[in-house]
C-alpha cells in the first residue's frame, strides 16, 4: 500500500505463484524509511507464525513514534 503497488507481480498465474511462495519481492521505494521497510518485511513472511499479530505492530516502537506525531 506505501509503494501503491502489490508486492508480488507477474504477467502469469504460474510466476505470480512462484515469487509468493519463495517470498521474492522489492523492498518499498527508497523514499520510504528502513522502519517501515522492516515492517512491511515482516508481514510478508513466509510462514505465517513468523509473522507479527496486528497488536504486536501496533506497539512497535516505530509504529507508535509515526502515531504520536499525528
Amino acid at each position: 500500500m506505501a509503494a501503491q503497488m502489490p508486492p508480488f507481480t507477474a504477467t502469469d498465474i504460474q510466476t505470480l505463484y512462484k515469487k509468493i511462495s519463495i517470498g521474492n519481492f522489492q523492498r518499498i521505494p527508497n523514499q520510504y524509511s528502513n522502519d517501515l521497510a522492516a515492517v512491511v518485511s515482516s508481514l510478508l513472511k513466509l510462514n505465517p507464525n513468523d509473522r507479527p499479530s496486528a497488536s504486536t505492530i501496533l506497539n512497535n516502537p516505530t509504529v507508535l513514534a509515526h502515531f504520536n506525531n499525528v
